[in-house]
C-alpha cells in the first residue's frame, strides 16, 4: 500500500514539473506580446502614457438586443465611476468587436439612440 502510494506521488509529482516547464515559456511569451500590445495600442489611439485602459471583448456590440444594452450600461456605469473616483488620470474604455461594421461614430449613434446611454 505504500509503495502504491509512493508511485502515485512520485508520477504526481512528476507531472506538475512537466506541466509549469511546458506553461512557463507560454505565460512569458504571452506577457512579452501582451506589453508589446499594449504599448502599439496607446500609439495607435494617442492614449497617454499613464493613462488606465480597460477593455471588453463583444462581438456583436452593434446588433441592438439585450446583450448589448448591459454591455453599454457596464461602460456607462465605469464612466461614471471613474469621474468619481477622480483617479487623476485619463480613463479609455475600448471594445473589440469582430463586426466590420462597427464605426465608431455610427455606433455611438445606435447606442445613443437605441438605449439612451451617452
Amino acid at each position: 500500500m505504500i509503495l502504491v502510494d509512493l508511485i502515485g506521488q512520485l508520477i504526481f509529482g512528476t507531472l506538475s514539473i512537466a506541466i509549469l516547464l511546458l506553461c512557463f515559456p507560454f505565460v512569458i511569451y504571452h506577457r512579452v506580446n501582451q506589453k508589446v500590445g499594449y504599448n502599439s495600442l496607446k500609439d495607435k489611439y494617442k492614449i497617454e502614457k499613464d493613462a488606465l485602459i480597460i477593455g471588453f471583448f463583444h462581438p456583436n456590440c452593434d446588433a441592438g438586443a439585450g446583450g448589448e444594452k448591459v454591455l453599454w450600461q457596464a461602460v456607462q456605469a465605469l464612466q461614471s465611476k471613474a469621474n468619481l473616483a477622480n483617479l487623476g488620470r485619463k480613463v479609455h474604455i475600448l471594445i473589440y468587436s469582430g463586426s466590420q461594421m462597427a464605426d465608431e461614430d455610427i455606433l455611438d449613434q445606435k447606442v445613443r439612440d437605441r438605449f439612451g446611454i451617452q
